[in-house]
């Protein structure tokens, strides 16, 4: 039996890669919808607006916001990621630019008058992290532009639905994943891919912390 044990980390390909695959495919869900109508409504954005989706993952937001007339860019450090936005936007009849590379923050310096982030992970970065993570996005602005910081998950909702286990089988695989949560906030998520035929065990660790 080849047993096989990797830490994720979402700076990794090899990590952002095995998270892509155990997503959902893209679908129109109502409540991007309307986090996409908050953004409008609230930040009073114009469709002369330059506007910036931060960690825009596979471009869900950015391309309904086009779709409704802004002109928006997407940025990803994920180049997985970003290839699967581009599938998604040519299934979606729209055209965006999507970025990875560390050159965007060159070319887009001082540009834009709305930057927004849903869903960013902060909970996998620490305060250094963090720290140069916000100065990044400070040059990207333009005079007087607006930020919106958005994250998934706070400690205290994590707590509420951890832990949890669970398994399914697909294509003759067994998915097994283990989530807890200890009283200091930190997380481990254990996730397991069993292949009987090929007799291999892969285990994903993502550990961190809720703030």
């Amino acid at each position: 039996m080849k047993i096989s044990k990797h830490y994720f980390n979402w700076a990794d390909p090899k990590s952002q890669l095995v998270f892509l695959n155990e997503t959902k495919n893209f679908t129109v869900e109502e409540r991007y919808y309307r986090q996409a109508e908050n953004l409008i409504n609230c930040f009073e954005l114009h469709v002369d607006d330059l506007i910036l989706d931060y960690g825009c993952g596979i471009g869900k937001h950015a391309i309904y916001l086009n779709k409704k007339g802004y002109n928006v860019v997407g940025f990803d450090i994920s180049e997985h990621y970003i290839k699967k936005a581009k599938d998604i936007m040519e299934q979606e009849g729209v055209q965006l630019d999507f970025h990875y590379s560390a050159d965007f923050f060159d070319a887009f310096c001082g540009r834009f008058n709305f930057i927004y982030t849903i869903d960013l992970p902060f909970y996998c970065l620490d305060k250094i992290s963090i720290d140069s993570l916000f100065l990044q996005i400070k040059k990207l602005f333009s005079d007087n532009g607006k930020f919106l910081l958005g994250f998934p998950y706070s400690r205290e909702n994590r707590e509420h639905f951890l832990p949890r286990n669970k398994w399914d089988e697909r294509n003759g695989l067994l998915h097994l994943t283990e989530e807890t949560i200890d009283e200091e906030g930190r997380r481990t998520e254990r996730y397991i891919v069993i292949d009987i035929e090929n007799e291999s065990v892969t285990e994903w660790i993502d550990e961190n912390r809720y703030y």
